[in-house]
């Protein structure tokens, strides 16, 4: 943080059109010298606190004055070096209060202990930034006549926004914002806290609230609910693929294979390796081979239609009885193949690709419950993220099994009445 203020301050004098004129309250901005002695406390954590505030409320008046500067200007040169002072001083008082560093400069490893003081003095912060007599104390002190309500607000501790908006003047019964709430919410940086508030406001904070313990709870709940609405083909509507709230329509065709037409293509890609900068690159050359095949059924109408496949594995020859399945989603227009079957020689194969795509959880699902994880413990959000695509992909072979080995019998029945047809019609018998 250190070196961006001096960055910063960097850019601000290089850009002379960048920053506005000194504020007119600039000159009797205090020394950093007279804000530490000014500020005592009973001891040196309360000494701390105090003047780190008092430091916090000096910065946000050059930061963000309530008038005085243009809007979208930069603080002035001299405004930025006092910024930075000020940014400097409050983070060394953080770092020297919590025995952060070791005597070469270097920061010690987290423990326990650290963060347990940490809280404390973060409570004793958030005391003196929620105090308004304290903060009317530096206002008068060192600023008179300027307003700095506006400044105070983003100081305050998110909890104590909400505790101070819904608290005992508005309600008699008072409010403890719930454990799991405050669990929450110290998983986040301060600074982020202070910043989300300055920028968009209490209300926004409470909003974001009801939002993440409320409103994602309940769209989980409604993307559960999906899940355990049927899922595949019943007696009733054979040709119908239920999907949650949604359904497919089972287009079929079968007819007499009248001929095939397959073409051989590939595609080449080159990847070229760098291995340093006296080293020579090297490459790798990679090839993939794919076929497409077209083939023509006449069906018992006598309409002749072509059908398209890649690398199709369903062997076929001339006058042979085939059909072709295909599922659209209602609303849509176009679907997937996702079965062929030879009739006269019973081959099968199905398109298990095309069959996920349909019968597959909802990906909103999974992302909703990393997020609910997230809650609970933000580092848990990739790894239950990691749950939820395994146990989707689980979910979804789990039913495309299913629909192969029980469900399809309803389509299969259908699919063999049409195929008995065209065989009688091939073989010259005329139904009764």
């Amino acid at each position: 943080m250190k070196y961006f203020n001096s960055v910063m301050l960097l850019v601000l004098m290089l850009n002379s059109t960048a920053f506005a004129e000194d504020l007119p309250y600039f000159a009797r901005m205090p020394s950093v010298k007279q804000v530490l002695a000014d500020n005592q406390g009973a001891d040196a954590r309360d000494t701390a606190a105090r003047q780190i505030v008092a430091l916090e409320q000096l910065e946000d008046a050059l930061i963000s004055p309530a008038e005085g500067r243009p809007k979208g200007a930069y603080p002035s040169p001299s405004e930025a070096r006092l910024i930075n002072t000020y940014h400097d001083t409050l983070s060394n008082l953080h770092i020297k209060t919590l025995d952060l560093q070791t005597p070469d400069g270097k920061f010690k490893p987290a423990t326990d202990e650290m963060r347990a003081a940490r809280e404390a003095f973060d409570e004793i912060l958030n005391n003196y930034r929620n105090d308004p007599a304290f903060i009317k104390q530096v206002n008068e002190r060192y600023l008179p006549g300027v307003d700095l309500r506006g400044k105070t607000e983003p100081k305050t501790n998110i909890m104590a926004s909400i505790k101070r908006l819904i608290s005992s003047e508005n309600n008699s019964a008072g409010f403890q914002p719930p454990q799991f709430v405050v669990d929450f919410l110290s998983q986040f940086p301060r600074d982020l806290v202070r910043a989300f508030a300055r920028e968009y406001g209490e209300l926004s904070l409470i909003g974001f609230l009801v939002f993440v313990f409320i409103g994602l709870p309940l769209l989980t709940l409604l993307a559960i609910s999906r899940e355990f609405k049927p899922f595949g083909i019943s007696e009733d509507e054979p040709l119908k693929i239920k999907a949650g709230w949604s359904f497919y329509n089972i287009h079929r065709y079968t007819g007499e294979l009248l001929g095939t037409q397959t073409i051989s293509k590939s595609s080449t890609s080159t990847t070229t390796t760098y291995h340093g900068e006296y080293s020579q690159p090297s490459t790798q050359t990679s090839t993939s081979y794919w076929t497409e095949d077209t083939f023509f059924l006449l069906n018992i109408e006598g309409k002749e239609r072509s059908f398209f496949t890649y690398n199709n594995q369903l062997a076929m020859r001339p006058s042979n009885i085939i059909s072709v399945a295909w599922a659209i989603k209602k609303g849509r227009k176009e679907g997937p193949y996702f079965l062929y079957k030879n009739h006269t020689t019973e081959g099968l194969v199905w398109k298990d690709d095309a069959l996920f795509k349909v019968l597959r959880p909802s990906r909103s699902l999974m992302f909703l419950c990393a997020l609910i994880a997230g809650i609970v413990k933000l580092w848990y959000f990739f790894p239950a993220l990691a749950i939820a695509w395994i146990a989707r992909l689980l979910i979804t072979s789990a039913r495309v099994k299913r629909f192969k080995q029980k469900d399809s019998r309803f389509l299969m029945a259908a699919l063999d009445t049409a195929a008995t047809d065209c065989q009688l019609k091939q073989a010259g018998i005329t139904q009764a």
